[in-house]
């Protein structure tokens, strides 16, 4: 077998092992991120004042951002 074809081949199923990985960690984050996003709502005091807002904004990006990023890791 050439070099050339074994080492592509190794070096795909490191890149397979290490895309796993990251949609693993992506998937734990984001159900951290739901969940702070499902305190926060349950927490009505918190919603109504401008930092509860402001927490909630930023948890919300942090869920679009993770969702997109894990959405383009899994296309195939």
């Amino acid at each position: 077998m050439p070099y050339g074809v074994g080492f592509s081949y190794a070096h795909f199923e490191v890149i397979c092992v290490e895309k796993e990985k990251l949609i693993g960690e992506y998937q734990a984050d984001l159900k951290k991120v739901m969940d702070r996003i499902e305190e926060a709502l349950a927490n009505r005091k918190e919603c109504m004042s401008t930092e509860g807002r402001k927490r909630l904004a930023l948890l919300y990006g942090m869920r679009n951002s993770l969702c997109f990023s894990l959405k383009e890791l899994t296309k195939d």
